[in-house]
């Protein structure tokens, strides 16, 4: 019955010491500034400011959103903010990459790079 309980006990124990979180969670200022698609395709060129999200487009089109983040995943709204259009999952965001996964009809996984400044 003791080994039992010292079990239970480790068990407890490592489970209360995992550091890795459960999502992750990013803000905004994280976010801010232009980022660059490594290919050149559609949604080439991010901007994030405030809380709007510009949008360029390799034939000179640009797309102008609201959006807002929450936990891993960013929610693009009408550029109103009356209506969420989308969601897209955040898979990586660093100084230098942002990663983002379903950016619209792009299912694969989009890496952006950050325009220094």
């Amino acid at each position: 019955m003791r080994l039992f309980k010292n079990i239970w006990c480790f068990c407890i124990l490592l489970l209360a010491c995992d550091t890795k979180p459960l999502s992750n969670q990013y803000d905004a200022l994280e976010l801010a500034g232009e980022w660059h698609l490594n290919r050149w395709e559609r949604y080439n060129t991010l901007y994030f400011g405030g809380d709007e999200l510009v949008i360029g487009n390799h034939i000179d089109t640009i797309f102008r959103y609201r959006y807002e983040l929450r936990s891993d995943s960013l929610l693009i709204y009408s550029h109103q903010g009356q209506q969420l259009l989308h969601i897209s999952r955040i898979e990586d965001l660093n100084p230098k990459r942002l990663v983002l996964r379903d950016l619209f009809d792009k299912t694969e996984s989009q890496t952006y790079t950050r325009t220094p400044q």
